[in-house]
């Protein structure tokens, strides 16, 4: 079983300059990383990625 994300950890381990007192100061949706590299952290630090089932409509 996987570990529990912690709201903003990756940002906190790679040191993001938009991050101040916890919170996401990065205008709009602005990241210095992608989707993958944050993916790939999740991976290689022991966390599972758990994608919700589709429903049918």
């Amino acid at each position: 079983m996987g570990k529990e994300y912690q709201r903003h950890e990756f940002c906190r381990v790679v040191g993001c300059p938009g991050l101040s007192d916890d919170k996401c100061t990065a205008p709009g949706a602005f990241c210095l990383f992608t989707a993958r590299q944050f993916h790939e952290w999740l991976q290689d630090n022991g966390y599972r990625i758990i994608k919700p089932s589709k429903t049918k409509k």
